[in-house]
């Protein structure tokens, strides 16, 4: 899987996974993670320990860090959760990875305080970020 902006214009952009249909990545299927004016900047992709994507992505209009976890591998289907928002919460440095006990972990910038947080999702989706992001 793979994440990126697409249809960038000076206007916005989106947020958008591509699967791989086959290993050589020559057929893939696309999903819109995230439409709209400056949504869906920095993403960062991870497949989860059941091989469904899991993207970290700032939402740039609202300056929060969201998650959005896919239902299905071609992600035709996916549930959003903001993580942590107000000031300028993951701008430009979101990273996301799956721990050892299989949940996600999220990096991010906090630009206002300029300091690095980290995230460590309570459930697959990142519905419940265990404690305040520190």
């Amino acid at each position: 899987m793979i994440s990126y902006n697409s249809n960038a214009t000076p206007g916005g952009s989106d947020l958008t996974v591509a699967h791989c249909v086959n290993v050589l990545c020559t057929a893939v299927t696309q999903a819109s993670v995230q439409t709209g004016v400056f949504t869906g900047w920095f993403g960062s992709i991870a497949l989860g320990a059941d091989g469904l994507g899991v993207i970290a992505f700032t939402d740039e209009t609202n300056q929060n860090l969201e998650v959005a976890r896919c239902a299905d591998a071609a992600c035709s289907s996916l549930t959003h959760t903001v993580v942590d928002e107000f000031d300028n919460q993951g701008f430009g440095a979101d990273s996301v990875a799956i721990g050892a006990d299989g949940l996600p972990l999220i990096a991010y910038m906090d630009t206002t305080s300029n300091i690095l947080k980290v995230a460590h999702c309570a459930d697959v989706a990142c519905a419940d970020p265990l404690g305040t992001p520190f």
